[in-house]
């Protein structure tokens, strides 16, 4: 799988972990041109894009809804990884959280069903605190 995260700041910490296998990465970015320059992968910086423009969304509509404050940090490309994705998610959260939601989306498209991103959101279980303190404010 290849995995891209983004970390979520602000009133709670959070992070969200967009998962696709190698065909969907390659179905994704087939029509993806090559860059002259080296250092620059067009491929793995559109996915970082799409990553950042759903990440982004997601965290404005969960922001405005609890109105709290969070934000969402620069997509980080991870790459392939062959471990579980709970090793990540256990590794981010070790020293910031004792207790996480988790919740989880998959999508499709229209025009290519076999494609399946998938992506694990994982937020620091003191929202619910974070929550009241607003709304007594």
């Amino acid at each position: 799988m290849i995995l891209i995260t983004t970390e979520n700041f602000g009133d709670v910490f959070g992070k969200s972990y967009l998962l696709l296998t190698q065909n969907d990465f390659g179905t994704l970015i087939e029509n993806i041109g090559m860059s002259k320059d080296p250092k620059v992968d067009f491929r793995m910086e559109f996915m970082k894009e799409v990553d950042n423009i759903i990440s982004a969304a997601v965290i404005t509509k969960l922001s405005n809804h609890l109105k709290i404050k969070m934000y969402g940090d620069i997509p980080i490309w991870v790459g392939p990884e062959s471990k579980k994705i709970d090793e990540p998610i256990k590794t981010d959260f070790q020293d910031k959280a004792t207790e996480i939601y988790l919740n989880t989306i998959s999508f499709t498209f229209e025009k290519n069903p076999s494609v399946k991103p998938l992506f694990v959101w994982a937020i620091d279980s003191n929202i619910a605190e974070k929550m009241k303190e607003k709304a007594v404010h």
